[in-house]
């Protein structure tokens, strides 16, 4: 090999090495294109809550950001609930993942409110927060039925004799009270729907509902009833349901009783 090409072979070698300086310095020089992560989420949650029994909510979340998220939990904000769950340890970027959370009522007076749920996450940039969204629910009255039974009152002595089977042209009565189980509040405006569950010709029952009286903490109200009669119904067994419903016309409770109609 001359000389010459061995100086050919030596600049071609220098002008790679500088360009490939060249590149590492401009890549060097570029700002980083690494994004936190970013949570996106949707939020299913009960539309009615009672302090009978604990309801479940589910947080859809999506990781839209650039980063994994880790140690991800919901914080949720009302003045009528308390909300707890487990936290997802890590939701990486692109993909998707739920959080389930328990939701129990405070024992405040019913209505409608609103609570705010955020997520909480942490990324290599950091720790972060959501922007809140917000949900709204009915907060339905801690009350039930008691004493629900079909029959009538003799007049002396007035004992109560159990009736729940009538002649194709007789009556009855329905009767019922409702207890509070709230230790803090006073409920009002309660009412008391009662039908058949499907419609009996000459078969009724009055009137079509009942206000309830305001009921304190641990209260029992007095004793109310339907009227329920038979003019010419045909022969059978018949269910009635009775609904307890809260000012909002909400449902609280339902149950359902058997009437047999003799031939």
């Amino acid at each position: 090999m001359s000389s010459k090409e061995k100086i050919a072979i030596i600049v071609i070698i220098m002008i790679i090495a500088a360009v490939a300086v060249l590149f590492y310095q401009y890549g060097m020089s570029q700002p980083s294109t690494a994004t936190p992560a970013d949570l996106s989420f949707t939020v299913d949650f009960p539309s009615k809550i009672s302090l009978a029994y604990e309801e479940v909510a589910y947080i859809y979340v999506e990781n839209i950001g650039g980063d994994d998220a880790k140690n991800v939990y919901a914080v949720v904000n009302s003045n009528a609930i308390i909300a707890y769950g487990d936290p997802v340890d890590v939701i990486k970027k692109g993909k998707s993942d739920a959080i389930q959370i328990s939701v129990k009522a405070k024992d405040v007076q019913d209505g409608l409110y609103t609570a705010q749920i955020q997520l909480k996450y942490s990324d290599k940039f950091g720790t972060h927060t959501t922007k809140p969204k917000e949900v709204y629910f009915y907060l339905i009255p801690y009350a039930t039925f008691t004493d629900v039974k079909i029959g009538y009152y003799s007049l002396f002595p007035p004992l109560f004799i159990s009736k729940k089977e009538i002649g194709r042209n007789d009556n009855t009565k329905l009767y019922f009270k409702i207890l509070s189980k709230s230790e803090k509040v006073i409920y009002r405006g309660l009412r008391v729907k009662a039908n058949f569950s499907i419609d009996v010709p000459g078969l009724s029952i009055s009137p079509p509902y009942l206000e309830i009286e305001d009921i304190g903490p641990n209260g029992k109200t007095k004793e109310y009833h339907f009227e329920i009669t038979s003019n010419g119904a045909p022969p059978g067994k018949y269910t009635i349901i009775i609904s307890l419903y809260s000012k909002d016309n909400q449902l609280i409770e339902k149950r359902t009783l058997e009437l047999v109609v003799k031939p």
